[in-house]
């Protein structure tokens, strides 16, 4: 038996990152649970990232949302919160958690879950804030992130690899005043947008391949926070910045050949 591999000529694939963020203004939060959501976030087309070219998938598409605000009541408070979609209240598509913010700090919610998979454009989320202070919120942003597509069939070879992965925050365009005053790309660095298939920590520029099979399942690319870890939501704070979310591991440029095998 003998095998024949045919190396095909490389191929790149370059990738769009699209967000949408939105300046509020300072809105006080309730003592209690609102009635209905403070919040909401209109996933369009334009939210999604795009690829120059065509592959085999493009595999599903999650939400990420954030928040932010400050405590300014002169206690502690402790924040709470709620997600919904579509507007289904029956039942919280993230139950939500809270935290206790001290007084005069910021504050920034991070919800990157598995409950907000597989978004379509149409879908929209709420979040219903309220806190034990009158505390504020007054940025709001949201991001889809590319998982688990597929460069290639199943099964499929690909080598000489190059994959350009930079660790960078969702959001870089918050306006740098005394209600913003700086961006943090350090809150929680290690997401690892390829953990399934290299493991570890990845790379802050880019990575060289040897042989990357497409795997059935997850493809050839998998979040961490969202999808790895199912459920990522924190609530983060901080006494100078905010908003201070997750950096991610974006994939910007896959570079590869891949192979065919006959045997015979």
């Amino acid at each position: 038996m003998t095998i024949l591999q045919s190396l095909l000529n490389q191929k790149t694939l370059n990738i769009t990152h699209n967000k949408s963020e939105s300046l509020t203004g300072t809105i006080s939060l309730p003592t209690s649970e609102p009635s209905s959501p403070q919040l909401r976030y209109d996933i369009v087309s334009g939210n999604f990232p795009t690829f120059d070219v065509s592959i085999e998938s493009q595999g599903r598409f999650d939400a990420a949302l954030f928040a932010a605000g400050k405590n300014s009541s002169g206690n502690s408070a402790t924040l709470y919160y709620k997600v919904y979609k579509n507007g289904n209240y029956t039942t919280p598509t993230v139950s939500g958690s809270s935290s206790s913010i001290s007084s005069n700090y910021f504050w920034t919610l991070n919800i990157l879950d598995a409950a907000l998979a597989n978004v379509v454009n149409g879908d929209y989320f709420e979040i219903a804030l309220w806190a034990t202070q009158a505390i504020d919120y007054r940025w709001i942003g949201h991001a889809i992130l590319p998982t688990r597509f597929k460069l290639e069939k199943d099964n499929t070879v690909c080598v000489n690899g190059l994959v350009t992965c930079d660790k960078k925050p969702l959001f870089t365009s918050v306006i740098g005043s005394s209600a913003y005053p700086s961006i943090s790309n350090t809150y929680y660095p290690n997401g690892d947008m390829l953990a399934y298939f290299y493991g570890g920590t990845y790379p802050t520029t880019e990575k060289k391949i040897n042989a990357l099979v497409v795997n059935t399942t997850y493809g050839n690319h998998r979040r961490l926070y969202g999808d790895i870890v199912s459920n990522s939501s924190t609530i983060s704070s901080s006494a100078t910045v905010c908003p201070y979310w997750r950096s991610e591991h974006l994939p910007d440029t896959i570079k590869w050949n891949p192979t065919t095998f006959q045997v015979i």
